[in-house]
């Protein structure tokens, strides 16, 4: 791919228009492990310390539905908890990690819950982040780079949530622009999340610095 076009395994998949909703959604890559127990491993990269998580919500959000992000070290110690309330229609949100910073080369256990019946289990998403310091080349190359170019130098080379979160601030500063919109679907569809490509970005979290 060239420097403006985020890079995708394929040609999209037509799907019927009556399909269910996706449910709670992390938007993150996950890599289907095999084995006795197959299971999913959600695992992204960011090159920032203080990154920004994005899910998206099929509910509408009220005080009385709050959520929940969770932050702990990969020794399952809590490094941050913070529970919101907010009022927004289902879409795509997002939470940006206050402190503590992430440490080079560390592994971190997230999990994201909204608590949809206060006498039931809260519906929940996990996954892991690990922080990485871009080469001396792709730095460089990121300082050269305009906003949208540098979205697709971010997943050319893994940093998955620096590349969402800079193509959903562009989207949100230019919510006309269908160039955008078209490299949404396009950053999305490369990991099977296409469904949730066109959902509205809502706002959401102020979070606390409480750690």
């Amino acid at each position: 791919p060239n420097g403006n076009e985020i890079p995708s395994p394929g040609p999209q998949v037509d799907t019927p228009n009556d399909k269910p909703p996706s449910p709670l959604t992390a938007i993150v890559p996950a890599d289907r492990i095999e084995g006795d127990s197959p299971q999913e491993l959600v695992w992204a990269v960011s090159a920032i310390d203080r990154p920004t998580f994005w899910f998206y919500v099929p509910d509408a959000l009220s005080p009385e539905i709050p959520i929940e992000f969770v932050l702990e070290d990969s020794e399952g110690n809590s490094l941050y908890e913070q529970r919101f309330t907010v009022t927004s229609p289902p879409g795509v949100l997002s939470v940006t990690l206050p402190n503590p910073p992430l440490e080079t080369g560390k592994l971190y256990h997230w999990f994201f819950r909204v608590y949809r019946d206060a006498a039931a289990e809260p519906d929940v998403v996990e996954g892991w982040v690990e922080r990485r310091e871009p080469d001396a080349d792709l730095s460089d190359r990121l300082m050269r780079s305009g906003d949208r170019e540098k979205v697709a130098l971010y997943a050319e080379h893994g940093f998955w949530h620096d590349a969402l979160t800079q193509l959903a601030q562009l989207r949100q500063a230019n919510p006309e622009d269908e160039t955008l919109n078209a490299d949404s679907m396009r950053l999305l569809n490369s990991i099977g999340l296409e469904d949730i490509a066109a959902q509205e970005l809502v706002p959401c979290c102020t979070p606390s610095n409480r750690a």
